[in-house]
């Protein structure tokens, strides 16, 4: 279940992994997601944490979804589709895949 409201600690993590990966740009906090934008990459990530070791991204960008190469799992949330990693360290082996697939990629499959 996807801590919500996120807790000071999930959404620093939140901020610190969008931010390093290309995603500058804080949306707002919908059901636990936290959203953010990139003024150089196509779409909209999404990041949230069950409050234990579970980590989430969510993306809306359906070239990269198709590319990742990484199974969705089937978590309800926003975008097109959602995956999940069993902890912080395994999320940001994907973020810098995701942003490049992002940059280069157009928005549609």
């Amino acid at each position: 279940m996807i801590q919500s409201p996120q807790t000071f600690v999930i959404r620093q993590e939140c901020d610190k992994a969008a931010f390093q990966n290309g995603f500058r740009r804080p949306q707002n906090e919908n059901a636990g997601w936290s959203s953010y934008t990139s003024t150089t990459a196509q779409g909209t990530l999404w990041l949230a944490s069950d409050g234990g070791e579970n980590w989430f991204f969510a993306l809306d960008h359906a070239g990269v979804v198709n590319e990742l190469g990484v199974a969705p799992s089937n978590i309800s949330g926003p975008g097109l589709a959602r995956f999940q990693f069993p902890n912080l360290t395994t999320l940001y082996e994907i973020l810098p895949r995701l942003y490049q697939l992002a940059v280069s990629l157009p928005d549609a499959p």
